[in-house]
């Protein structure tokens, strides 16, 4: 989870402590993914939402018991419930529903309640709206975070196979901030590296959307600045890495005056 992630999930357990009560708003949802792994959802709010809002999707059973997380270092709270946030922008956000990750004692139909929120200065947030769609879930899989991770990993391998040359210098680097990010255990090292070594990696277009429909509480300005220090484990952001960044972040829909920022702070050819 991204620093901004971290900081998100530490203000929804402090809003969430204090028992604020939200007003119900109206939103639009569709389905953009769903397949075995999981499913990503868009709502859509129809009311105006601030610069910096917040969503936060919590699951719950039909008699209001919170459905649990396998993974404290993903979708999940402090108690060890389902969390999944993400930034609000252009009145929408992306929940993401991994099906491995949830402790569900059976399949079917969920409540899913995602609460609108905007941080302050002072460490809280001010309630916005909140919004409930009921869900359809199967029985959980068996929780594979390397599989779900697997279009994270292999951007950032994109873009240090960029200028065709993988050195140490950059692998090992890489494989140290995916483990201490993501939490991840011994048993999820060889699955790491067979991600690390697949060169069948494809374009980078539908790579980014599944990165974002995933990772949704990884915004585009946090996951370019992951990449181009990714760029950097080598030494410096050449041409060939600053062209795939390039597509990246038209693909996240990046504006040009963020990207020429990262491009003047981290030193691009």
């Amino acid at each position: 989870m991204s620093d901004g992630g971290r900081i998100i999930v530490a203000l929804i357990d402090s809003a969430f402590k204090h028992h604020t009560e939200y007003n119900e708003v109206s939103a639009d949802v569709e389905q953009r993914v769903a397949d075995a792994s999981g499913m990503c959802l868009e709502f859509r709010f129809d009311v105006p939402m601030p610069r910096g809002a917040i969503a936060a999707a919590r699951l719950s059973s039909k008699w209001g018991w919170p459905v649990a997380s396998r993974d404290e270092a993903l979708f999940s709270d402090s108690a060890g419930n389902f969390l999944a946030a993400s930034y609000i922008s252009r009145q929408r956000c992306l929940v993401s529903i991994p099906y491995g990750v949830l402790e569900l004692r059976k399949a079917g139909l969920y409540h899913l309640n995602v609460k609108a929120m905007l941080p302050d200065a002072r460490g809280g947030v001010t309630p916005i709206g909140e919004t409930t769609k009921k869900v359809a879930l199967p029985v959980a899989p068996p929780w594979k975070k390397i599989e779900y991770l697997w279009p994270l990993i292999s951007l950032c391998m994109a873009v240090v196979r960029a200028d065709s040359s993988v050195v140490r210098e950059e692998i090992g680097p890489l494989k140290r901030w995916l483990t201490d990010e993501y939490g991840l255990k011994p048993e999820d090292m060889r699955g790491l590296r067979l991600a690390m070594r697949n060169t069948n990696i494809g374009a980078i277009e539908p790579l980014v959307s599944r990165v974002r429909n995933r990772l949704t509480m990884l915004s585009a300005q946090e996951l370019m600045e992951l990449l181009f220090r990714v760029a950097l484990y080598d030494g410096g952001v050449n041409s060939d890495e600053l062209e795939t960044l390039r597509v990246v972040a038209s693909s996240c829909e990046l504006d040009n005056t963020a990207w020429s920022k990262l491009v003047q702070r981290y030193g691009a050819v």
